[in-house]
């Protein structure tokens, strides 16, 4: 059999330009293979690890683009990527989907997890955009992050009669925790059209961020359901220009200063966003309800975090129902799914969908769901 040889391309120019190449190949496939460890690492026992999981979706890419250059060359050394991707293919199934639509109308619920960013009070023409969206939603439960307004009644502003106005017509039922911050306020919120019988709070060391729960119960059956915000990164937009800029007309020194700057910020978020998922971790299994633990984990599929809280216990609902890529961070060149719904196993998802609303930094995610 000789579909794939060496041939002509055997010369010596072709081995100078193939021999960094598979080099480069076998160097980007150990980062998979590390990458497909993160779930397992703790951040505090090796960051690299956890970082390269961040970047695994960049290093899928490369990979399939290594296969099919050395394929259109008829190289054996596509298998070197072909390994790499069946070595860490548990992180591309959490990475890419391409489940089949389902019919959803024999739903017993829908829910959306939405980060809104301070329902984005700060811009006049967007803020309502948010409110009108959420308002016009159908579904039952909405967890919000980043549940925020202002608490200046003087300020033109968003504030919080203003949001319950509409909201509450539709969800009367609520949970909400949030911090005081400079002339607002921070937090989380679960909303739902069906009563709340009993609510709480994980306790966890964070300044800003925290999780809720609250029992619902939905059509004769109660839910537990978990609505989530983990430590931010804290990256500024000084931060991002930096990564989007990196490299161009910056000097060795300056390059290593960004990496230190930056693996710094990334380190802390890390050690913090590991302790809160150990927390969270710990009261899925001692639910006295069924589960769905939801939200902003700042942090991707191929993650400690991640992996913690999702167990052996939850389904993801993006794995069983997603389709694509469905990245929820939405600015540029930080393209990540970063919100998650993890589901008990005595449901059935039967819809995932990333909404395409730009008003808030993140996408909605909402899901369908019936019990089995």
């Amino acid at each position: 059999m000789n579909f794939l040889r060496q041939g002509s391309g055997s010369n010596f120019f072709s081995k100078m330009v193939d021999v960094p190449l598979v080099a480069v190949n076998v160097i980007l496939v150990v980062c998979m293979a590390l990458a497909s460890f993160s779930d397992r690492v703790r951040p505090t026992d090796s960051l690299v690890v956890s970082e390269l999981g961040l970047g695994f979706p960049i290093l899928l890419v490369l990979s399939v683009l290594f296969m099919l250059f050395w394929l259109a060359r008829l190289k054996w050394s596509f298998l070197i990527s072909l390994f790499g991707i069946i070595l860490s293919f548990n992180c591309c199934v959490k990475t890419l989907a391409f489940n089949k639509a389902k019919d959803d109308k024999d739903r017993s619920f829908k829910l959306m997890t939405y980060n809104v960013h301070l329902f984005n009070f700060y811009t006049e023409l967007s803020r309502n955009e948010i409110v009108k969206y959420l308002s016009e939603s159908d579904a039952d439960v909405l967890c919000l992050q980043e549940f925020g307004y202002s608490t200046n009644e003087k300020s033109k502003h968003l504030k919080e009669k203003e949001i319950f106005a509409e909201l509450k017509k539709k969800y009367p039922y609520y949970h909400i925790d949030v911090a005081r911050i400079k002339n607002g306020s921070y937090g989380v919120a679960i909303l739902s059209r069906y009563p709340i019988l009993n609510k709480g709070k994980v306790e966890y060391i964070s300044q800003y961020n925290s999780s809720l729960y609250a029992d619902v119960e939905i059509k004769g059956k109660i839910i537990r359901i978990y609505n989530c915000h983990l430590e931010s990164n804290k990256l500024t937009e000084n931060d991002k220009n930096l990564v989007k800029n990196f490299g161009k007309e910056m000097s060795t020194e300056k390059m290593n200063e960004v990496v230190s700057h930056l693996s710094k910020k990334l380190s802390d978020a890390y050690v913090l966003r590991e302790r809160q998922a150990d927390r969270i971790a710990s009261e899925v299994p001692v639910s006295p309800h069924p589960v769905i633990v939801c939200g902003d984990f700042n942090d991707v599929p191929v993650s400690y975090a991640y992996s913690k809280i999702k167990g052996d216990d939850l389904n993801d609902a993006f794995v069983d129902a997603g389709f694509g890529y469905c990245y929820t961070f939405r600015e540029n060149m930080f393209w990540f799914r970063i919100d998650h719904v993890l589901y008990d196993k005595t449901m059935e998802v039967l819809s995932y969908k990333v909404g395409d609303l730009k008003a808030s930094d993140h996408y909605p995610v909402e899901c369908s769901f019936k019990w089995k």
